[in-house]
């Protein structure tokens, strides 16, 4: 038989209309299921559908199968929200797939308003490995908030282009040093990239440069330049940070002198000393 309640309509065994259907094991202290069996499929009609435990002291929600366990939103294109309050999500053992269609902007989205979001592998008796793998572009993008990107290897080292590195800092190939920002043209000057090295004490003042190499635009850049550039060597004194030496864009080097004009253009005092009984000692103040 079939019973209605709240409707006369047909085609199926329990129906009810408005408020709907509750089913509760409602027995204070007591563990008690509710099991509902299907040979297919249970569907649920409605303009949203809940699944709550609502006992506030401890009420925990439980999704159990021996299958593929789906959350599928692509009927209208919807979001999958894990809103955990100030709790989190834990995944003890298995894998995320999550399958996203080419015109898709985003697959995942995790959107954290307060505390941040932490990938960790915290077995501290293993080792414990993080991969993120991308077909296409990794982006770390922190522009919104004009924040740092950190990495802390702690004791180890980071390599970019190996699985070995051997140093704090471990580069296989070519590193690339770029203007700050995108310009048709390049004006005559401008600082291309900069390598600064520090030294760091435990002082109130930090840290300090004790020397640089910066890169300039020698000449101004066109849309069809290829760019001539310049470098530039600079030590500190103890008191400022000083221009050494430049190689401009034809190789010459200068000392003294930001304007080579030759192989090698020495301004002020020098010495050329000859070892080996090869040369004599000369001085100049030219």
């Amino acid at each position: 038989g079939i019973l209605d309640i709240g409707t006369s309509a047909a085609g199926i065994l329990l129906r009810a209309g408005q408020p709907g259907i509750t089913i509760s094991s409602s027995s204070a202290g007591h563990t008690a299921d509710i099991q509902i069996a299907a040979p297919d499929r249970i569907d649920m009609f409605a303009s949203s559908f809940s699944l709550t435990t609502s006992n506030t002291s401890d009420g925990s929600l439980k999704l159990t199968s021996y299958g593929n366990l789906t959350l599928d939103t692509s009927q209208n294109n919807g979001n999958i929200i894990f809103n955990t309050g100030t709790g989190g999500i834990t995944q003890n053992l298995g894998t995320y797939i999550v399958n996203a269609t080419a015109d898709q902007v985003g697959a995942i989205a995790l959107n954290a308003t307060r505390g941040g979001i932490t990938l960790s592998s915290s077995q501290a008796s293993s080792n414990g490995n993080i991969f993120i793998k991308s077909a296409g572009t990794l982006q770390l993008d922190t522009s919104a908030k004009n924040a740092n990107i950190l990495l802390m290897p702690g004791t180890g080292n980071v390599g970019i282009g190996t699985t070995g590195p051997g140093a704090k800092l471990d580069v296989v190939n070519t590193i690339r040093l770029t203007s700050a920002a995108a310009q048709t043209h390049i004006p005559i000057n401008t600082l291309i990239g900069t390598l600064d090295f520090y030294g760091n004490d435990d002082s109130a003042s930090g840290q300090h440069t004790a020397a640089k190499i910066e890169a300039y635009a020698e000449n101004a850049w066109g849309p069809t330049d290829t760019g001539q550039g310049q470098l530039r060597f600079y030590t500190h004194d103890g008191a400022n940070i000083l221009q050494r030496m430049v190689v401009d864009k034809t190789g010459n080097v200068g000392i003294g002198t930001t304007s080579p004009q030759g192989i090698l253009d020495v301004v002020g005092d020098y010495s050329i000393i000859m070892r080996a009984g090869l040369g004599a000692v000369q001085n100049s103040t030219s």
